[in-house]
């Protein structure tokens, strides 16, 4: 795993959320990876983690909390699509994560953004 892209983890938990398949023991090696490499994933790649974190119902708060704060930074930068803001939003809403700062961010952004949602 050490050896992934940010990118290459996100598609293991798709590939996990999308074959109903959780192992717990994956999923704490990932949570290892992406805590000391947080830097290295963008505002989709966070979304896209948050995602398969509140399908497969994983709750490893201190890893939520992480992803929280560097998606209240990562979701600011003009690259931040509006699925990238509402699939954050909905998967740290579902798994409970409590961050205003994060919630702001969503808003903030979501609101700049406004023309470009679809329905």
């Amino acid at each position: 795993v050490r050896d992934f892209t940010p990118q290459g983890i996100c598609m293991v938990l798709r590939a996990c959320v999308r074959t109903n398949i959780r192992d717990d023991r994956l999923l704490k090696v990932i949570d290892t990876f992406v805590v000391s490499r947080l830097d290295d994933f963008n505002a989709q790649d966070i979304s896209q983690l948050s995602w398969a974190y509140a399908h497969l119902g994983y709750v490893e708060m201190t890893t939520l909390e992480c992803l929280a704060t560097a998606a209240a930074v990562k979701l600011q930068s003009p690259d931040a699509t509006p699925q990238a803001l509402a699939n954050t939003a909905w998967a740290h809403a579902k798994l409970g994560v409590d961050s205003r700062l994060l919630f702001s961010t969503i808003c903030a952004g979501a609101f700049s953004r406004l023309g470009d949602f679809k329905p």
